[in-house]
């Protein structure tokens, strides 16, 4: 259930040396925006319009954590993760409208070749608070602050009309070797109880795809005589 009483502005957590960074940069894009400290995390969820995250690792079950808050809340969360070779700004999930941070990461899995050794990386980070790279670059905590403040600044518009095309489920992928962008599209996973109310619970889309694969094939046929 969605809390009433919310506050103005987007709330802030940065973890580790490259979260507080970024986050000191939003502050000063963002000057609505109120900086929190973990214990602080269940309560922004239900009294901020919005919540980032900034991490100098990736925490699949903090983030899991933070999911879970922002779809009790009904509030858009943004992740910030600095994972070598890019620093990945989203998705912006946004509940009720947009895929889920779990279907996210199912989708990481499924388009990872090398996903097994990924996992235990992944799995020794969430087991031990002090492991990970602590070294970054200013440069990249800047430019993935701007990416996520122009994220934020209409994150709560209605579906369709965010700007730049910064869409619910957008993951914007910073290389740290060039400062190259590229933006990635996460669809919802088949049977996603969380994404059920967005997209439909257990819909079964293979009918749709046998028509429109039956009606290329007609169209082909015709063409053909």
């Amino acid at each position: 259930m969605a809390a009433t009483g919310r506050v103005t502005g987007p709330a802030l957590l940065g973890v580790g040396p490259f979260g507080e960074h970024v986050v000191g940069v939003l502050t000063a894009r963002l000057p609505r925006a109120r900086i929190v400290r973990e214990d602080g995390l269940a309560d922004a969820f239900a009294t901020a319009n919005a919540v980032v995250i900034a991490l100098w690792r990736p925490a699949d079950a903090f983030c899991a954590r933070a999911d879970a808050m922002a779809h009790e809340n009904g509030t858009p969360w943004l992740p910030i993760v600095l994972r070598h070779p890019h620093v990945l700004v989203g998705p912006l999930v946004r509940p009720g409208v947009g895929p889920c941070f779990d279907c996210y990461r199912r989708r990481l899995a499924q388009h990872d070749p090398d996903w097994a050794n990924t996992a235990r990386v992944h799995a020794a980070y969430d087991a031990d608070p002090a492991l990970g790279p602590r070294g970054f670059l200013p440069p990249h905590a800047r430019a993935a602050a701007g990416i996520a403040a122009s994220m934020l600044r209409r994150a709560g518009e209605p579906a369709g009309r965010e700007p730049y095309g910064w869409a619910p489920g957008e993951v914007v992928a910073l290389s740290t070797g060039d400062l190259s962008v590229t933006g990635h599209a996460v669809l919802p996973c088949h049977g996603c109880e969380r994404c059920a109310a967005a997209f439909g619970r257990g819909v079964d889309r293979t009918a749709v795809l046998e028509t429109a694969l039956r009606t290329v094939s007609e169209a082909a046929h015709v063409r053909s005589r």
